[in-house]
């Protein structure tokens, strides 16, 4: 518990100090006039991104721009920052009679209404940094969205060709109460459990690939599935973290109690959700709409599910095919405690009171530490470097319960961890490990690797891997277009992985408000290990280009995890750079490191290196050295 304090004050510390810093250079540079150059690469981005998007799934790339930017489509062209739309509405309505892009004004059944606020000073708002990538990528076939005239033509486009979405969510429980028998022999032992979430062709009519899927891992390798071909009671939202489906609605004999609902209605308010859902599940998101007025309970994201599923490991995916299995959980999860791919994502007004005495400094590493990212670079946005992955939230405290084939574990602020992929199908072949619960660091450590084959225009493939550390605030990614990423990875039972930054680099904002962050060089190396005789791990299924969803990948909750991280400077004798003494993260060890091998075939042991295209390569640094070369210039012209 003295860990899950440090890291909320941490965390309270840092909000405080960015949500100041941000109020005065946006009141400084708000009304700022950019040159006109800078207007012409502005509108030459949008006309190229515009042209390219004509292939993407049922959406503009133009949108990627406008919501990484903050801005407005009008303020974008003219170069001017403005408030981000979900702070500046004056009213709040949660409804869903419609979709997340043509929002109801009015709701007729009062049970479908999730909040209504009354008009609230903007200083009282919440300040959130969005995650890039964490609304969907498709456009959902479920009634309650309405297309476009011009969605409809793009998505006549692109509909013949093959696409999937998925969403992974892992908790790791080491301080919970469970109803099992044997809670003697469990009581010490950490557990964890994971929910995959997958959508394949939605709304292309022929394909019979389509298939909206929940796979539930839990304790002990216990695997279950629940599937159905029916797409259109899938519904994501755009802006955020929301989705749902619902497999089976509860019936009810008296027409008076009875709930249901038109088929036009998507996330619907918890506890009407669990009156009236029989199996399905819904996440919701809607962090970005807190007030002071709201309650916490109100606007936590919340996990609810109720799969009536399988045992996945024997027969298929759709009902009847295995043994029958049940899970139900709900859970949420401390918007305060978020860390996205590169910081904290939230900000409150409460604690701006209390930051008057906090250093200049301090605001500059906060500001920083809340900056978001996009896992594969901003290329992300385009369909043209497939699949495409995102980590949405590397670190955070979830709350709740979960009932897994009747054994009930009840848990207050453990270990959450979520990503998410998209695009033609997963990789050829890949590995993946992953670890935010260590035994001998407090507060926040995570960790996230992974690396793959993945397809390039004309028929070519690369091998690339990242790491990812979150280390108190500081964020070390060791990308290929930034610096080395290598691997070794077994058959089964061993993950070597090695990666750093050999220079010191300086990323810019897109705007006027976001300060420069550097990054000083730094090496990690990340080592695996579980014994494939004690620990097979499981096998269980992902999207393929051909065969839709089939047994594909094998994972594990159990393996040995260790991590050491250090700061390189180089030698004045040598001119070489050789690491500090002591590392900034020494051996951090954990039993709860998640670790997965897919596709293949995993014949041998695979021993790689990000080998990436000089042309992504220099694709991939563009903004940067852009908007490097741009402040270089404006420092000149005021030392001169």
């Amino acid at each position: 518990m003295n860990a899950m304090t440090h890291r909320r004050k941490s965390n309270e510390i840092q909000n405080a100090d960015q949500l100041l810093s941000t109020f005065q250079y946006c009141q400084r540079y708000h009304a700022t006039a950019p040159v006109a150059s800078v207007r012409t690469w502005r509108v030459s981005i949008i006309f190229i991104l515009l042209v390219i998007s004509t292939l993407h799934t049922g959406s503009f790339a133009f949108n990627f721009v406008r919501n990484i930017l903050g801005l407005g489509t009008k303020d974008f062209l003219k170069g001017r920052l403005v408030v981000p739309n979900s702070l500046a509405s004056n009213n709040i309505l949660l409804c869903t009679k419609s979709d997340d892009e043509r929002p109801s004004s009015t709701c007729v059944d009062p049970r479908l209404v999730l909040l209504q606020t009354s008009p609230q000073p903007r200083k009282r708002r919440a300040i959130q940094a969005l995650v890039p990538h964490s609304g969907r990528h498709f456009y959902p076939s479920h009634p309650a969205y309405r297309r476009q005239f011009a969605r409809r033509w793009f998505w006549k486009l692109r509909k013949r060709k093959r696409f999937m979405e998925g969403w992974y969510y892992r908790l790791t429980l080491k301080n919970y109460e469970s109803d099992s028998c044997n809670d003697n022999q469990n009581e010490n032992k950490p557990v964890s459990f994971a929910f995959i979430i997958s959508i394949e062709d939605p709304g292309i009519t022929s394909s019979n690939l389509r298939l909206a899927c929940i796979q539930a891992i839990g304790p002990n390798d216990q695997y279950l599935v629940q599937a159905t071909k029916d797409d259109t009671k899938f519904w994501a939202s755009e802006k955020s973290q929301s989705l749902g489906c619902i497999f089976e609605e509860i019936c009810s004999q008296n027409t008076k109690n009875s709930t249901d609902f038109p088929s036009t209605i998507t996330q619907l308010q918890p506890d009407l959700w669990k009156q009236s859902v029989r199996s399905g599940f819904q996440i919701i998101d809607d962090s970005l709409s807190r007030t002071s007025k709201i309650s916490d309970l109100e606007t936590k994201p919340r996990w609810l599910g109720r799969i009536r599923g399988h045992d996945g490991s024997k027969g298929g995916v759709l009902d009847g095919q295995g043994i029958s299995g049940q899970v139900e959980f709900d859970f949420e999860v401390d918007p305060k405690s978020v860390c996205g791919y590169g910081g904290y994502v939230m900000d409150t007004s409460g604690a701006i009171d209390s930051m008057q005495n906090i250093s200049t400094q301090s605001k500059i590493i906060a500001h920083d530490a809340q900056r978001q990212k996009s896992t594969g670079g901003w290329l992300s946005s385009f369909p043209v470097f497939e699949p495409h992955w995102q980590v949405t939230i590397a670190d955070a405290l979830a709350s709740g319960s979960i009932n897994y084939n009747g054994t009930q574990y009840k848990f207050k602020d453990q270990a959450f961890y979520a990503e998410k992929n998209w695009g033609h199908a997963l990789p050829s072949k890949w590995y993946w490990t992953q670890c935010n619960s260590f035994d001998n660091y407090e507060g926040e450590l995570s960790v996230t690797a992974g690396g793959g084959i993945r397809k390039l225009p004309f028929g070519k493939e690369e091998e690339l891997g990242m790491i990812a550390v979150h280390y108190k605030g500081r964020f070390f990614e060791a990308v290929p277009w930034k610096g080395n990423v290598e691997w070794n990875v077994s058959t089964w039972g061993e993950w070597s992985l090695y990666g750093d930054r050999l220079e010191e680099t300086t990323s810019y904002g897109l705007d006027k408000v976001t300060r420069p962050t550097t990054t000083t060089p730094f090496a990690v190396e990340i080592r695996y290990r579980c014994d494939p005789k004690e620990i097979p791990g499981l096998v269980f299924r992902a999207p393929t280009p051909k065969k839709g969803m089939v047994k594909f990948c094998r994972d594990t909750f159990e393996a040995h995890c260790e991590l050491t991280l250090w700061e390189l400077k180089r030698n004045e004798n040598t001119k070489e750079l050789e690491k500090v003494q002591p590392p900034i993260i020494d051996r951090a060890t954990s039993k709860e490191g998640g670790a997965e091998i897919g596709g293949g075939p995993f014949w041998d042991e695979w021993q790689g290196k990000s080998k990436l295209k000089p042309v992504v390569k220099s694709l991939l640094n563009f903004p940067g050295n852009l908007l490097s070369s741009r402040r270089s210039r404006r420092e000149r012209r005021k030392l001169s």
